[in-house]
């Protein structure tokens, strides 16, 4: 899947120098940091072990190291290595200066993004997860804070926790696991049944209706009655959105797994190429 980093090598604690805190989450902390022999700034994410053990989640690390490791997209934040000691787990990522697109989206008028830059974001994001399901691999849990901004402004997929890879290159993607973020669920998989990478364009779609929305299309005001909004599939898109934006929403939104459109479909959508012009200015 591409060449090794300048700095994929064997590291100890030792290596880096410490800087501030980035963010904090259930099983550890994320800082900036630098590596004291090549001078580079990364991301060191340090996981508690004893935290891992307890929710039971040691062998879900384990696979989602495995998949980011391999991964090389300029739209996808790299993970460099990995390693760890008696007690911690270190995991050395990418370093996006520019926070999250959560982070972003809470700062813009409304709360949301005009449609250029929502394009921009789209066209990016549908670009890594193409490149995702080329691999047989699924993210399950796209939202505004599993997505990075880079230095220059470039989105970085993020956060692959949830993601899972298909062990044969012959038989279809298949899963039944309820997971991810409630407002960004799948209809298919709240109904329990079988699904495929077809779960990362429907998340897709709820990141596109937010950006240009503001909120989540299906939100309730309780976690089961969001479920019953998704299962509904009742969608009203706002009369301030665009046609040509709302049809795109519809199109990764049908309930119907078979109807929805794919991901590498998205970048040949009118309304993304009708953006595509204005990020060349």
């Amino acid at each position: 899947m591409g060449n090794s980093s300048n700095i994929a090598r064997p590291f100890v604690f030792e290596d880096f120098a410490l800087g501030r805190l980035l963010g904090e989450g259930l099983f550890g902390n994320v800082y900036i940091a630098r590596t004291k022999k090549e001078m580079k700034v990364v991301a060191l994410k340090v996981l508690y072990k004893k935290r891992l053990e307890k929710e039971k989640v040691v062998a879900q690390l384990r696979r989602e190291v495995e998949i980011h490791t391999r991964l090389r997209h300029e739209n996808i934040v790299r993970m460099y290595s990995y390693f760890h000691d008696s007690d911690k787990v270190f995991l050395v990522l990418e370093y996006c200066p520019n926070g999250t697109l959560f982070d972003a989206l809470k700062r813009a008028p409304e709360k949301r993004f005009d449609e250029p830059y929502a394009a921009s974001v789209m066209r990016q994001l549908c670009s890594a997860l193409s490149y995702c399901h080329q691999y047989q691999i699924v993210h399950r849990d796209i939202k505004p804070e599993n997505i990075l901004i880079g230095k220059n402004g470039e989105i970085k997929l993020a956060d692959f926790g949830w993601a899972v890879a298909n062990r044969s290159k012959v038989e279809k993607m298949s899963r039944k696991t309820l997971c991810g973020t409630v407002e960004y669920l799948a209809p298919e998989m709240l109904d329990n049944q079988a699904y495929d990478e077809r779960v990362d364009a429907w998340m897709v779609g709820i990141l596109l209706f937010e950006m240009l929305a503001g909120t989540p299309p299906f939100i309730g005001s309780e976690d089961c009655e969001t479920c019953d909004n998704i299962l509904s599939t009742e969608l009203t898109v706002p009369s301030f959105v665009s046609k040509n934006a709302t049809d795109l929403v519809r199109k990764l939104l049908a309930k119907n797994p078979d109807e929805r459109m794919d991901v590498a479909s998205v970048a040949r959508h009118s309304w993304i190429r009708e953006h595509e012009m204005g990020e060349l200015v």
